[in-house]
């Protein structure tokens, strides 16, 4: 009979072709002081999902999402999207760096890769530009992201420099998957 039930719940978990169970995970949790907390990635992490964050500027949106991964150097994604590609060329990539709270020293990218993408109709802009950065994650408790952006209309930026915090924390957490993500 156990065994009967074993297989119902083998085949369910199958027909659903869903992973979850729960974990630990350490992230760079975004402030909530600079923008919107967005998640990274369709599925995942349910708990701190929001490990990135969103900025409007203008009619262009500027998500920063930092990854950890235990051992490598710090990497971070970040996404510009528009209607205009005046507005997607306004991130100013040779100007990113970061700095780290126990520095005052600007730590400029030792790598950088620019993909865009325009929309069929021309309606849509993306950019993507991948950071690494020559530092080691396990090395970093907190850092400042700081972005030249040409045309600011935020008023939070200094100077048309905008600043993201992080600060890495452990968390328990719940992971799942799916074929569907």
């Amino acid at each position: 009979m156990y065994k009967n039930i074993a297989g119902v719940l083998l085949c369910l978990l199958m027909l659903n072709a869903c992973v979850a169970y729960p974990t630990t995970r350490t992230y760079f949790k975004p402030d909530l002081n600079d923008g919107q907390l967005t998640p990274s990635m369709g599925c995942g992490y349910h708990t701190t999902k929001g490990d990135a964050i969103i900025k409007t500027l203008g009619d262009a949106t500027l998500t920063v999402m930092p990854e950890y991964v235990s051992g490598e150097k710090l990497k971070i994604t970040l996404l510009v999207r528009s209607k205009s590609k005046a507005d997607v060329n306004a991130l100013l990539p040779d100007g990113i760096f970061v700095s780290l709270s126990n520095t005052l020293s600007e730590i400029y990218p030792a790598k950088l890769s620019v993909t865009e993408q325009e929309s069929a109709a021309g309606e849509h802009f993306s950019q993507w530009h991948v950071l690494v950065f020559p530092l080691s994650v396990d090395e970093i408790e907190t850092f400042k992201l700081t972005i030249p952006w040409s045309n600011s209309s935020d008023p939070s930026s200094e100077d048309g420099l905008l600043n993201f915090n992080f600060e890495k924390v452990e968390v328990a957490d719940f992971y799942y998957n799916s074929i569907n993500c």
